[in-house]
Formats: structure tokens, C-alpha cells, sequence
């Protein structure tokens, strides 16, 4: 069984669809007819065996929801620390020493990209710290006081995964699907006043999906049981 979650703005237009299930139900086919005809077309789900759709905003309300349960009780996810160093001459570096609490995550569907759902991940950002250092060459960092990070707040964009797997019960086994948020896969952006330039992007970005995928977090949305 596999299913996917695809944004549908005709549910929003009720008056339209008031409308026109008036006018279908005057010259509405048989049941036969219509079976025969669905036949005739093929596929109508994409090759998926299941489409259910719920408007995006009705989605995001939901998640909302959760992240607001969670968040009453899951301040803080995890400690993110990170380095970024650039080349300022030949034998010069400017390096940047960040520390950083994450929040637990808030989840909102973006867009569908074809057959991949898309969600944006925010999260809060406590207790910022920065610390700038000039290095040269190879000697000893010289670093002026830890500064603090008036606001920060990290996003990021992650595609969803599914993963199928099993569980044995005595002697039957039986197969499990479970749609995953790996934090690893995404892409981030940390923005606010934290004195990181567009030259740390990069960086910033690849210590994020590293420190994510070193701890292995990764949220499952939904499990399906297929015994």
C-alpha cells in the first residue's frame, strides 16, 4: 500500500462543488457505466494505490497542533555546535566558533515537487553564542570574548522518506511502511542577527545536516501496519 498527500484547492471551493454535483446528479451514469468507463481511462492515482487528499492548510493546521503539544514539553532537541573558517590572504583565516540550542521543530508542507512531498522545518534558536578568532597560518587561533546571538532561528527544507520494514509477532511476520523526516537529508539556513555572512551558507549547511545525522534524528509522521 502506498499513499501520498497532495494538495487539493477544490476542496476550499464549496459553493462551485455544491454546484456542480447539482448538475451531475440530473445525468449521473449507472454504476455499471461508471465502472466500465474508469476502466477504460486506466490509472487515476498516479501508479499509487491509495491518494488521499486534505487541503494543505488543513495539514499544516494539524502539524501545528502537535508541534504545539510537543513543544510544551520538548524545549530544547539537541546542542549544535559548529566552526566556520574562511581564507581572508594566503596564510590568513577568519574563523567563526558558533554554539547554538535548538527547539523542537515546527512542520509545514511547502510545495510537491512531482511525486515528493516537500516540508519546512523552523526551529527556535536559544542561548546563541559566537566567538571570532583570526588565524595565521598555523599558528594558534587568537579569538576575541564570546559574544552572545541576540535571534536566530533555523529553517529548513527536507523531503520525506518511506521506509518499509517488518516486525515479527511468534511465528508471523508482517510488513511496516513509515513515512520519515530524516533532519540528515535536508537543506538549512540559519538567518537573524547571528553576524554569519552569505560566505558561511555553505558551511552553516553542511555542519547542520552533519551534527542531524550523527545523532540520527529522524522523526517518523506516520506508521502503517500492513499485517
Amino acid at each position: 500500500l502506498e499513499a501520498r498527500v497532495i494538495d487539493q484547492p477544490l476542496l476550499e471551493q464549496t459553493a462551485l462543488l455544491g454546484a456542480k454535483r447539482q448538475l451531475l446528479a440530473a445525468t449521473a451514469p449507472s454504476f455499471t457505466d461508471q465502472v466500465a468507463a474508469m476502466h477504460e481511462v486506466g490509472t487515476v492515482t498516479n501508479g499509487w494505490d491509495v491518494v488521499f487528499c486534505m487541503a494543505r492548510q488543513s495539514l499544516n493546521q494539524a502539524l501545528l497542533k502537535e508541534f504545539t503539544s510537543q513543544a510544551a514539553t520538548k524545549s530544547q532537541l539537541t546542542h549544535l555546535v559548529f566552526t566556520v573558517r574562511n581564507k581572508i590572504r594566503s596564510n590568513k583565516y577568519s574563523i567563526k566558533n558558533v554554539s547554538l540550542d535548538l527547539g523542537y521543530p515546527s512542520l509545514s508542507f511547502r510545495f510537491n515537487s512531482g511525486s515528493e512531498a516537500i516540508v519546512e522545518v523552523t526551529f527556535a534558536v536559544s542561548n546563541g553564542k559566537i566567538t571570532f578568532c583570526e588565524q595565521i597560518g598555523n599558528a594558534d587561533p587568537i579569538c576575541d570574548p564570546e559574544e552572545d546571538i541576540p535571534t536566530a532561528v533555523l529553517k529548513g527544507i527536507i523531503k520525506l522518506e518511506q521506509v518499509k520494514s517488518y516486525i515479527t509477532e511468534g511465528a508471523e511476520s508482517h510488513d511496516i511502511l513509515n513515512v520519515l523526516l530524516d533532519l540528515g537529508t535536508g537543506d538549512y539556513e540559519l538567518t537573524g542577527q547571528t553576524s554569519l555572512g552569505a560566505e558561511d551558507f555553505e558551511d552553516i549547511n553542511n555542519a547542520v545536516k552533519s551534527h542531524f545525522r550523527e545523532h540520527a534524528l529522524v522523526f517518523v509522521l506516520s506508521t502503517l501496519d500492513l499485517r
